[in-house]
């Protein structure tokens, strides 16, 4: 399989946020990432919440699907924003081909998934044809899910 034809090319995020970085200087781990490797489905499939109701996802270099929550860690004193460990911490910083949001809608009983990844997605020529792929890796994960929208991919 091509996966720059699949996902597109694994690039480096934009940017890491102070709050990602560990002591070391590099890329904290986000605790709740699960892997899922369509090669190896000795491993079994990804194991979502309902009551999440929405997750950050990237596909790795290596193609596999990771997927984690968005953890809070902290709060931004001046703005009173909270810092979240974002989709580099799926991947401790390394490059990806695409990433994005699963989210589930209650009231239509479906998991939907976008590109919406500042650092991974934007700017980085991804089509709409890289999405429908991880939708399929998504179905194969045991989620059945489809695309919400398209905001950083070409058509």
């Amino acid at each position: 399989m091509d996966l720059d034809k699949e996902y597109g090319k694994a690039l480096p995020p934009s940017k890491i946020k102070p709050w990602e970085e560990n002591e070391e200087g590099g890329v904290v781990s986000n605790p709740t990432t699960q892997i899922f490797d369509s090669s190896d489905s000795s491993k079994g499939g990804l194991d979502l919440s309902m009551d999440m109701k929405m997750y950050i996802w990237v596909v790795d270099k290596a193609g596999c699907l990771r997927v984690g929550e968005e953890c809070v860690v902290g709060v931004d004193l001046h703005s009173g924003q909270e810092k979240k460990l974002g989709h580099p911490t799926l991947v401790k910083g390394e490059p990806a081909r695409i990433a994005g949001e699963i989210t589930w809608f209650e009231n239509e009983k479906k998991w939907k998934v976008n590109d919406i990844s500042g650092r991974y997605t934007k700017n980085r020529n991804r089509s709409r044809a890289h999405l429908d792929h991880v939708v399929q890796l998504f179905i194969r994960a045991g989620i059945q899910a489809e695309i919400d929208r398209v905001v950083y991919s070409n058509a």
